[in-house]
């Protein structure tokens, strides 16, 4: 057993890795010298693995004793500012299905399986794929827990799903109301209405907060836990938006100090705008929570069974 079997680090910091061996019966029998090797960074002879200074990483750190072998996982990430493009990616073909594709960084939680990296509109951006049983949300970080007041900043776009023109082939095939997009069909009557109700939610998360770009309802929100918003923070706006567009979102986050008037508490911002336009000088929602999250890591929110979402361009930057 390599002890601590899963750490984290910042970049250039030293883990120590202790080797522990174990009898049949799984009783602790002593620590014991071994040889290591690691997949990123570099690792002494005597455990001690080293992060690579400048970069995010994601290490296996083998050690073996004889014909025993243990393994150690950890992930490390610079001080901010980051940026994130997807351009450096290498892309193949599936062998099964023959899809070009790559898979996100390595230390990003909760990313690969329900996101791979795709050329889109003539560059290489995250997708969120629909082919996920029982997966239709979805969160994942790229950052440690630990970070807190600073700002994050992506383009998205929903993928258009092919019923807003009366006549298409999509809108003529007979529909089940087995789904909530079909129900809404039924109701409105009408292809652009299912084109709608098809539109996912997609969005940022920062320090514990989601800001939320909803498709079906056209609304943007600011939340602290999706599962309770009737009975947890929330705010919530009406925001038009269209499948089939690139919109810029970036949401901004700062702890306040406790005032005369008020206890201390969190800030929340955030600004969608079409991206390649002037970006606007107010924010688009703002919200203040009261003994609010003080930390938490950067993320990405999705939520969609017919429309993938496509992410870009991704920045997370310290404010003070």
């Amino acid at each position: 057993q390599v002890v601590p079997a899963e750490a984290q680090a910042a970049a250039g910091e030293t883990v120590t890795l202790q080797v522990r061996l174990y009898d049949a019966a799984g009783r602790f029998v002593k620590e014991s010298p071994a040889e290591f090797s690691t997949t990123a960074g570099t690792v002494s002879a005597n455990g001690g693995y080293t992060s690579p200074a400048d970069k995010h990483a994601a290490a296996i750190v083998t050690a073996k004793v004889g014909g025993l072998e243990g393994k150690a996982r950890i992930r490390s990430m610079p001080p901010l500012p980051w940026t994130f493009d997807f351009e450096d990616v290498p892309l193949v073909a599936d062998p099964k299905t023959g899809v070009v594709k790559g898979e996100p960084p390595l230390p990003w939680i909760g990313m690969r399986y329900r996101h791979v990296v795709r050329t889109v509109d003539g560059s290489k951006c995250l997708v969120k794929v629909t082919t996920i049983p029982k997966g239709t949300r979805s969160q994942g970080w790229i950052g440690p827990i630990g970070l807190h007041d600073y700002v994050i900043r992506a383009d998205f776009r929903a993928q258009e799903t092919g019923v807003e023109k009366p006549g298409s082939p999509a809108s003529d095939a007979p529909k089940s109301a087995a789904t909530d997009a079909d129900a809404f069909a039924k109701a409105f009557g009408n292809p652009a209405a299912l084109e709608k109700a098809r539109m996912p939610d997609m969005g940022l998360i920062a320090q514990r907060y989601t800001l939320d770009l909803m498709g079906a309802a056209q609304q943007l929100q600011v939340r602290s836990w999706p599962p309770q918003v009737a009975t947890h923070f929330s705010k919530t706006i009406p925001f038009a938006w269209e499948a089939g567009r690139w919109y810029t979102m970036k949401f901004e986050v700062r702890t306040h100090a406790a005032t005369s008037d008020m206890d201390e508490f969190v800030r929340l911002c955030g600004k969608v705008w079409p991206r390649g336009a002037d970006e606007p000088a107010a924010w688009t929602i703002e919200a203040v929570h009261e003994a609010g999250n003080r930390q938490g890591s950067p993320g990405f929110f999705g939520n969609s069974k017919d429309s993938e979402i496509y992410i870009d361009n991704v920045s997370v930057e310290a404010v003070k």
